[in-house]
């Protein structure tokens, strides 16, 4: 499969993951308000035991909706990444500019992942009774995996951006 098979493959990939994570989203808010114990993300680990007010159901979905946008924006910005590479511009300023976004992102979405977390313990507990609400931290080897990564994305991105400095001074001189 040559690199530009393998890059439309993967930018239809993207194409597919965006959509998916926008149905999850528009499906979650209704799903939301139905049952506000969906927007505990399939913990089971905070029990909700009174009824939820609209802001404190509104706030769950801003939070929710948010560490979603982060993980949209990074699929946008790979999709970009492999649109660049089906064009056949590999090593350019444009594709490590794209990688080491991708990288700041995945440290936004392992950071906003960890927050949301307790953000959305509180506000789904709000409405129990005094002594019953909760502030519940999570911390999981996938925000370990996301750290680790978007720090490889970010040096590779560097590298990159001086590989393709080289290059285009190297096409100037020939």
């Amino acid at each position: 499969m040559t690199t530009r098979n393998l890059s439309l493959l993967l930018l239809w990939g993207c194409r597919l993951a965006i959509a998916g994570l926008l149905a999850t989203m528009l499906i979650g808010v209704w799903a939301s308000y139905q049952n506000p114990e969906v927007l505990v993300l399939a913990r089971g680990d905070v029990p909700i035991l009174g009824d939820l007010s609209l802001w404190a159901w509104l706030g769950s979905v801003v939070v929710a909706a948010g560490v979603m946008a982060v993980a949209i924006y990074v699929l946008l910005q790979a999709h970009q990444l492999f649109d660049i590479y089906r064009a056949g511009d590999l090593l350019s300023a444009a594709a490590a500019t794209r990688i080491s976004r991708i990288g700041k992102g995945t440290l936004l979405l392992a950071i906003a992942s960890v927050l949301a977390h307790p953000v959305l313990t509180v506000l789904l507990t709000s409405a129990n009774p005094v002594g019953q609400r909760a502030v519940s931290l999570a911390l999981s080897s996938n925000d370990a995996s996301l750290l680790l990564l978007a720090g490889l994305l970010t040096v590779i991105g560097r590298a990159l951006r001086e590989a393709a400095a080289v290059a285009a001074e190297n096409k100037a001189f020939v």
